[in-house]
């Protein structure tokens, strides 16, 4: 009996990873990045936050044009490379979906997070992956929208700063993509 419950302990267990972990990528995926942005705003030692959208340029004609099973291979690089910038300094990236991805930063200035950024973005670029379809740079790059929070001031609800990235991420793709914008209004 004990050796039972033990297996279906170990069982719950991946199956709760398999659920919070996107398949392709390896990184966490839309359920576990939105529950840190939610329970973020309420501890003690949290005094500001840094969300960001971040998505693949012109990815639809990457797919139409090498395939979809390159373009999965290019996700695969494209994950590691923010990873590599990210999870050092203890920040949180995950993929919410396509050709999207999000991060967190806590306890991080926007001088810092806008540093991140650029580097994340520089990163992507170091790949140096061939994508005829992205006007004039012809590898894949990714735009990144940064939004910033001061917890000490009237802090706004999770969803308000992802919209505020994604506001910064349309901003950046009009920019003429593989830029990274901060979000209207924030105080540096």
């Amino acid at each position: 009996m004990t050796a039972l419950q033990a297996e279906l302990m170990e069982t719950n267990r991946r199956l709760h990873i398999a659920a919070e972990t996107d398949e392709l990528t390896g990184l966490p995926n839309r359920r576990p990045f939105m529950s840190e942005l939610a329970h973020s705003t309420e501890r003690l030692f949290v005094t500001s936050i840094t969300t960001m959208m971040i998505d693949v340029d012109h990815f639809k004609q990457y797919n139409d044009t090498y395939g979809h099973v390159q373009g999965d291979f290019a996700l695969r690089y494209v994950a590691q490379a923010l990873k590599q910038v990210l999870s050092p300094c203890g920040h949180l990236v995950a993929r919410i979906g396509g050709e999207e991805f999000c991060a967190l930063l806590l306890n991080t200035s926007p001088q810092e997070s806008m540093v991140l950024a650029q580097k994340m973005r520089q990163e992507v670029e170091k790949l140096n992956i061939t994508h005829s379809g992205n006007d004039p740079y012809r590898i894949l790059t990714v735009s990144i929208g940064v939004a910033f929070q001061r917890l000490d001031e009237q802090p706004n609800a999770p969803q308000h700063l992802l919209e505020q990235a994604d506001e910064a991420l349309y901003a950046a793709k009009k920019r003429g993509r593989n830029h990274v914008e901060m979000a209207s209004g924030t105080k540096w």
